[in-house]
């Protein structure tokens, strides 16, 4: 009885080995487990914050590109009023100057025909005395 005793305790103090190594077991995996949801989860809040990164990356480069576009088009209104203003100015330079040169016209005709009415006055003078 006392060798079934002892047989029985070293089959129970193996079954308690086996247990605690079976334990170990699971807590390492355990612990493997949770080391691999916190690496997840790590990766995870990474992803996020790059894709966030990326999406206020292209807001921003779609602000540049919109301002850009609205200097541009800012820039062409000023060069076409620029150019506007510019032939604008021409042309009333031209007619100021076609102006002047039809009112000297006129003046010299004028002065011609003076001069012609004068000296048809002074030919009928003469030819009346």
């Amino acid at each position: 009885m006392l060798k079934e005793n002892d047989e029985f305790k070293k089959r129970q103090q193996e079954e308690l080995q086996r247990e605690r190594e079976q334990d170990i077991k699971f807590m390492d995996e355990y612990t493997r487990i949770l080391d691999k949801q916190e690496h997840d989860r790590a990766d995870y809040f990474k992803k996020c914050e790059s894709r966030q990164l990326e999406c206020m990356n292209r807001m921003a480069e779609t602000v540049v590109k919109q301002q850009d576009n609205k200097f541009r088009e800012e820039e062409e209104k000023l060069r076409t009023y620029q150019m506007e203003k510019d032939r604008r100015y021409t042309l009333i330079n031209q007619q100021r100057s076609r102006r002047g040169r039809q009112k000297e016209k006129i003046h010299q005709r004028l002065q011609n025909e003076h001069a012609h009415i004068s000296h048809r006055s002074n030919d009928s003078e003469k030819s009346q005395q």
